[in-house]
């Protein structure tokens, strides 16, 4: 049995609408950057062996982190509103990975602060407010379905990369993973 060609209109009409791949690309931005993250707590104890420094410095840092990122949200949204979520999610995600990129760098207090406290603070907000707002301008309909699926991302992102994180400074080593 030979196979029809499909006219261009069928073919758009089968080819896989958009939005899901607004979706998948959701879901792929908030497991990177959530599951980066939160894999900071793997770095506890070999930093502290490293530094010798207190818990309590190092707790400082998450407080430090969570904080800049609840003040950054609304301004990130409205930047993305502004100029565009391609635009702001790029740079928000620079910044994370500058700071990632940094921390393996770092050798004082300030540092510490600087690069694994306000700079992945600032950057977080590329990892949840702005995909997921991104996935509920594409869908009127099935949208909670859309928002579930690219949710899920940050599930998959503190499952997984936190084992990945673990098996690098074993094999690696705190700064090079």
């Amino acid at each position: 049995m030979a196979s029809v060609p499909l006219s261009q209109s069928e073919a758009e009409n089968r080819s896989i609408f958009f939005g899901w791949k607004v979706v998948a690309a959701a879901f792929m931005i908030s497991a990177a950057t959530i599951g980066a993250f939160y894999s900071y707590g793997v770095f506890f104890i070999p930093m502290i062996k490293d530094f010798g420094w207190s818990r309590g410095l190092f707790s400082g840092v998450v407080l430090v982190a969570g904080l800049t990122y609840a003040g950054v949200v609304p301004l990130t949204g409205w930047l993305a509103d502004r100029y565009g979520f391609r635009l702001v999610t790029s740079l928000m995600a620079c910044i994370l990975g500058l700071g990632f990129v940094l921390s393996s760098q770092l050798r004082t207090v300030w540092q510490f602060y600087l690069f694994v406290g306000l700079l992945p603070g600032l950057g977080a907000p590329a990892a949840i407010a702005l995909p997921l707002s991104m996935v509920t301008r594409w869908f009127d309909r099935r949208q909670g379905l859309a928002l579930g699926i690219a949710s899920a991302g940050i599930g998959a992102g503190t499952a997984l990369l936190p084992l990945l994180v673990a098996y690098l400074i074993t094999a690696l080593g705190w700064r090079t993973a």
